[in-house]
């Protein structure tokens, strides 16, 4: 799902997902290294807008979603 926003006359897009984690604590994959960052920077691109926030909740589900920016 992706919602797209704008404050003070600036837009960002926001996407929310429900996948697996995307970052993994024990793993050296960094944010750049993952097909959903790829994808909203191809979002932010194709609209030219400058501010993304990627908010994944987990699934199976964990306490607190995780947030890339």
């Amino acid at each position: 799902m992706n919602n797209i926003v704008m404050k003070a006359g600036k837009y960002s897009v926001i996407e929310l997902k429900a996948v697996s984690r995307i970052l993994k604590g024990n793993s050296k994959k960094t944010k750049e290294d993952t097909k959903e960052y790829h994808q909203l920077k191809k979002y932010l691109e194709a609209l030219d807008v400058e501010t993304g926030v990627l908010i994944n909740f987990p699934f199976p589900p964990e306490n607190e979603p995780e947030i890339i920016v």
